[in-house]
């Protein structure tokens, strides 16, 4: 953990910090058109090493997680609903699944270029 000067200004501090290797549930609710969906999946925390921190060009001082979804980046970025998604360690879809489940939400597979082309098909007629 590190304390640091904003990048976005004279004033004030961030607290940094590298998250740490291992599974993690990434999620994200979106709204198209008055539609709900939430984009989720089971991926891995992976470590931040020195090269990558070196191609860190904006928020060095932020916390940082990389993290792979085993999926076609360009098939990722087509359908990202936000460049801020939620991460939590461990495997928890099975209860993101039943909460959208009770909520009425689709569930929205970002851990699978199948899961990801389906939404990208479902969306495009919205």
């Amino acid at each position: 953990m590190r304390i640091e000067g904003q990048c976005q200004g004279t004033a004030g501090g961030s607290v940094g910090y590298d998250g740490q290797p291992g599974p993690l549930t990434v999620a994200r609710l979106l709204r198209i058109r008055g539609r709900y969906f939430l984009q989720m999946g089971l991926g891995e925390s992976l470590e931040i090493t020195s090269q990558i921190r070196e191609r860190i060009k904006w928020g060095q001082m932020w916390p940082h997680i990389a993290i792979s979804l085993g999926v076609d980046p360009a098939k990722l970025t087509r359908v990202t609903g936000s460049n801020h998604y939620s991460a939590i360690p461990g495997n928890f879809t099975a209860e993101l699944r039943y909460a959208a489940r009770e909520a009425g939400i689709p569930v929205v597979p970002i851990d699978s270029d199948e899961g990801l082309e389906d939404f990208y098909q479902r969306v495009a007629g919205l």
